[in-house]
Protein backbone atom coordinates (compact mmCIF):
# COMPACT_ATOMS: atom_id res chain seq x y z
CA UNK A 1 0.00 0.00 0.00
CA UNK A 2 2.87 2.48 0.78
CA UNK A 3 5.08 1.49 -2.55
CA UNK A 4 3.65 4.55 -4.53
CA UNK A 5 4.72 5.95 -8.09
CA UNK A 6 5.62 9.54 -8.66
CA UNK A 7 1.99 10.14 -9.13
CA UNK A 8 0.74 8.22 -5.85
CA UNK A 9 -0.59 4.98 -7.15
CA UNK A 10 -0.02 2.41 -5.27
CA UNK A 11 0.08 -0.44 -8.12
CA UNK A 12 1.25 -3.85 -6.33
CA UNK A 13 -1.81 -2.84 -3.64
CA UNK A 14 -4.10 -2.23 -6.63
CA UNK A 15 -3.23 -5.61 -8.42
CA UNK A 16 -3.81 -7.15 -4.75
CA UNK A 17 -7.11 -5.70 -4.51
CA UNK A 18 -8.03 -6.62 -7.89
CA UNK A 19 -6.89 -10.36 -7.50
CA UNK A 20 -9.08 -10.95 -4.19
CA UNK A 21 -11.86 -9.27 -5.82
CA UNK A 22 -12.08 -11.83 -8.67
CA UNK A 23 -11.31 -14.46 -5.91
CA UNK A 24 -14.48 -13.77 -3.97
CA UNK A 25 -17.05 -12.13 -6.73
CA UNK A 26 -18.41 -15.62 -7.55
CA UNK A 27 -19.30 -15.71 -4.09
CA UNK A 28 -21.66 -12.25 -3.89
CA UNK A 29 -23.68 -13.02 -7.04
CA UNK A 30 -27.50 -12.10 -7.35
CA UNK A 31 -27.59 -16.28 -8.54
CA UNK A 32 -26.26 -17.26 -4.90
CA UNK A 33 -28.22 -14.42 -3.27
CA UNK A 34 -31.70 -15.90 -4.29
CA UNK A 35 -30.72 -19.56 -3.70
CA UNK A 36 -29.96 -18.36 0.08
CA UNK A 37 -33.03 -16.25 0.06
CA UNK A 38 -35.03 -19.40 -1.46
CA UNK A 39 -33.31 -22.20 0.70
CA UNK A 40 -33.16 -20.20 3.94
CA UNK A 41 -36.63 -18.23 3.64
CA UNK A 42 -39.27 -18.68 1.14
CA UNK A 43 -39.34 -22.22 1.05
CA UNK A 44 -39.84 -22.97 5.43
CA UNK A 45 -42.58 -19.59 4.66
CA UNK A 46 -44.36 -21.54 2.14
CA UNK A 47 -44.10 -24.74 4.31
CA UNK A 48 -45.51 -22.26 7.16
CA UNK A 49 -48.25 -20.88 4.69
CA UNK A 50 -49.58 -24.59 3.47
CA UNK A 51 -49.87 -25.61 7.36
CA UNK A 52 -51.43 -22.56 8.87
CA UNK A 53 -54.09 -22.82 5.53
CA UNK A 54 -54.74 -26.27 6.23
CA UNK A 55 -58.02 -27.76 7.58
CA UNK A 56 -59.59 -24.48 6.22
CA UNK A 57 -56.87 -22.84 8.23
CA UNK A 58 -57.70 -23.88 11.78
CA UNK A 59 -54.13 -23.47 13.00
CA UNK A 60 -54.29 -19.87 11.72
CA UNK A 61 -57.55 -19.28 13.79
CA UNK A 62 -55.65 -21.15 16.60
CA UNK A 63 -52.43 -18.94 16.35
CA UNK A 64 -54.78 -15.90 16.14
CA UNK A 65 -57.36 -16.90 19.09
CA UNK A 66 -53.40 -17.42 21.08
CA UNK A 67 -52.34 -14.05 20.15
CA UNK A 68 -55.49 -12.51 21.32
CA UNK A 69 -55.51 -14.27 25.04
CA UNK A 70 -51.93 -13.49 24.94
CA UNK A 71 -52.38 -10.15 25.20
CA UNK A 72 -55.45 -10.17 27.53
CA UNK A 73 -53.23 -11.76 29.87
CA UNK A 74 -49.62 -10.20 29.63
CA UNK A 75 -49.87 -7.84 32.19
CA UNK A 76 -50.45 -10.79 34.57
CA UNK A 77 -46.52 -11.10 34.39
CA UNK A 78 -44.92 -9.83 37.19
CA UNK A 79 -40.26 -9.85 37.89
CA UNK A 80 -39.66 -11.59 41.24
CA UNK A 81 -35.99 -11.40 41.08
CA UNK A 82 -33.06 -10.44 38.92
CA UNK A 83 -29.51 -10.66 39.42
CA UNK A 84 -27.22 -9.25 36.57
CA UNK A 85 -23.57 -7.83 35.92
CA UNK A 86 -23.44 -4.62 37.60
CA UNK A 87 -22.71 -2.03 34.87
CA UNK A 88 -22.64 1.23 36.80
CA UNK A 89 -19.57 -0.17 38.90
CA UNK A 90 -17.62 -1.94 36.50
CA UNK A 91 -16.85 -2.82 32.70
CA UNK A 92 -17.26 -5.70 30.84
CA UNK A 93 -14.55 -7.38 29.76
CA UNK A 94 -13.70 -9.16 26.66
CA UNK A 95 -14.26 -13.04 26.78
CA UNK A 96 -14.73 -12.42 30.75
CA UNK A 97 -18.21 -14.57 31.59
CA UNK A 98 -21.62 -12.60 31.98
CA UNK A 99 -24.26 -14.14 33.99
CA UNK A 100 -27.82 -13.15 34.84
CA UNK A 101 -31.28 -14.89 35.28
CA UNK A 102 -34.92 -13.80 36.08
CA UNK A 103 -36.96 -14.83 38.22
CA UNK A 104 -41.19 -14.50 37.08
CA UNK A 105 -44.39 -15.20 38.41
CA UNK A 106 -45.79 -15.84 35.35
CA UNK A 107 -49.88 -15.69 36.03
CA UNK A 108 -52.19 -17.94 33.75
CA UNK A 109 -49.03 -18.19 30.83
CA UNK A 110 -47.75 -21.47 30.36
CA UNK A 111 -43.90 -21.29 30.93
CA UNK A 112 -43.02 -22.83 26.64
CA UNK A 113 -44.98 -19.24 25.52
CA UNK A 114 -42.62 -17.28 27.11
CA UNK A 115 -38.97 -16.85 26.63
CA UNK A 116 -36.17 -14.24 27.36
CA UNK A 117 -32.98 -12.97 26.38
CA UNK A 118 -30.34 -10.19 27.33
CA UNK A 119 -29.91 -7.11 24.98
CA UNK A 120 -26.57 -5.40 24.83
CA UNK A 121 -26.72 -1.28 23.87
CA UNK A 122 -24.20 0.91 23.34
CA UNK A 123 -25.69 4.72 24.36
CA UNK A 124 -24.11 7.64 21.98
CA UNK A 125 -23.38 10.97 23.12
CA UNK A 126 -26.89 12.04 21.38
CA UNK A 127 -28.66 9.92 23.77
CA UNK A 128 -29.34 6.83 20.92
CA UNK A 129 -28.74 3.43 21.71
CA UNK A 130 -26.91 0.92 19.16
CA UNK A 131 -27.65 -2.39 19.64
CA UNK A 132 -24.72 -4.48 19.80
CA UNK A 133 -25.75 -8.65 20.58
CA UNK A 134 -28.30 -10.33 22.37
CA UNK A 135 -28.20 -14.14 23.96
CA UNK A 136 -31.40 -15.92 24.59
CA UNK A 137 -31.97 -17.70 27.88
CA UNK A 138 -32.75 -20.61 29.18
CA UNK A 139 -35.84 -21.13 30.98
CA UNK A 140 -37.07 -23.74 33.84
CA UNK A 141 -40.17 -24.20 35.39
CA UNK A 142 -39.63 -24.38 39.40
CA UNK A 143 -43.58 -23.77 40.96
CA UNK A 144 -46.78 -23.79 39.30
CA UNK A 145 -47.10 -19.98 38.11
CA UNK A 146 -42.84 -19.00 38.39
CA UNK A 147 -40.28 -19.29 35.91
CA UNK A 148 -36.77 -18.75 35.96
CA UNK A 149 -34.61 -17.90 33.14
CA UNK A 150 -30.97 -17.93 33.29
CA UNK A 151 -27.68 -17.23 31.06
CA UNK A 152 -24.08 -17.46 31.26
CA UNK A 153 -21.97 -16.29 28.26
CA UNK A 154 -18.41 -14.64 27.10
CA UNK A 155 -19.74 -12.04 24.84
CA UNK A 156 -16.87 -11.38 22.19
CA UNK A 157 -17.54 -7.52 23.74
CA UNK A 158 -15.88 -5.29 25.90
CA UNK A 159 -16.31 -1.83 27.51
CA UNK A 160 -19.25 -0.08 28.93
CA UNK A 161 -23.10 -1.57 27.53
CA UNK A 162 -26.13 -1.10 28.48
CA UNK A 163 -28.17 -4.18 28.90
CA UNK A 164 -31.39 -5.18 29.84
CA UNK A 165 -33.63 -8.62 29.76
CA UNK A 166 -36.34 -8.52 27.28
CA UNK A 167 -39.27 -11.08 27.70
CA UNK A 168 -41.22 -12.05 24.90
CA UNK A 169 -43.98 -14.27 23.87
CA UNK A 170 -43.34 -17.92 21.53
CA UNK A 171 -45.53 -19.73 20.11
CA UNK A 172 -44.72 -22.24 16.94
CA UNK A 173 -46.47 -19.93 14.28
CA UNK A 174 -44.63 -17.12 15.30
CA UNK A 175 -42.46 -16.37 11.92
CA UNK A 176 -41.09 -13.12 14.79
CA UNK A 177 -40.83 -11.59 17.92
CA UNK A 178 -42.23 -8.73 16.41
CA UNK A 179 -45.40 -10.69 15.31
CA UNK A 180 -46.73 -9.34 18.93
CA UNK A 181 -46.59 -5.31 20.28
CA UNK A 182 -45.92 -7.72 23.41
CA UNK A 183 -42.96 -7.05 25.01
CA UNK A 184 -41.38 -6.60 29.00
CA UNK A 185 -38.18 -5.62 29.75
CA UNK A 186 -36.67 -6.02 33.01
Amino acid sequence: YFDRDDKGIPHRWTAYVRNIMSEVAPFFTTTRMLADYTNQYYISLKNSGLQLAADNFAAAKQYQSWQKWMSDNWSSIRILDKSVFDTDSDTLQEDQPFAASLKLHTGNIAPAHLGAEVVFFRRHEDGSLEYILSEEMSGTAMNPGELTFHCSFKPRISGVFEFGIRIFPKHQWMAHRQDTDLVRWA
